[in-house]
């Protein structure tokens, strides 16, 4: 047995699913192969690590019919619709009623509160349109940012005089 070979069937010898030819011609090859012989020392490992998981829970065989059971018996149920609370004929009117008063209300004060002055001024703040930027604009901001930068460079000239100064007497 070749490299391939082996290694395609060291999953299958896992799960105990090789012929006892199989299983000693791959032996055979372990035993004079490195290669083989690390790559399956690492299957066996992993497998020792995952194969100790419990079998996953069986399923009753009537799984499926009480699945489909209880799907036609929420099919069959009534719908929403039905469930819904109906008021009497009386208790309808009186809920009518009170429905347009309550909107007969608002609307006569919208009315009072637009045509009677009462309503806010709003006043809006003058807005100048953006002024156009010019070459000029941006020379002349360079310019007076490098006469501050040359303004700190005087000032700090100025302090290291002095701190000279201090230093020699």
């Amino acid at each position: 047995m070749n490299c391939h070979k082996t290694q395609l069937k060291m999953g299958d010898r896992l799960v105990n699913s090789l012929s006892d030819a199989d299983i000693k011609a791959m032996d055979q090859h372990l035993d004079s192969c490195e290669t083989c012989r690390k790559l399956w020392a690492e299957e066996c490992k992993l497998w020792g690590v995952t194969g100790n998981y419990p079998e996953p829970p069986k399923v009753r065989a009537d799984f499926t019919a009480q699945i489909l059971k209880q799907v036609r018996t929420e099919a069959a149920a009534p719908s929403t619709e039905d469930k819904m609370i109906k008021f009497p004929a009386h208790r309808r009117r009186w809920m009518s009623a009170a429905i347009a008063a309550g909107l007969g209300i608002l609307l006569t004060g919208a009315y009072l509160v637009r045509f009677s002055g009462i309503e806010e001024s709003v006043q809006v703040a003058d807005v100048q349109p953006a002024q156009e930027i010019t070459d000029e604009m941006i020379i002349a901001n360079l310019d007076l940012l490098e006469d501050i930068e040359l303004l700190e460079n005087l000032e700090f000239y100025e302090d290291l005089d002095v701190i000279e100064a201090l230093a020699v007497n």
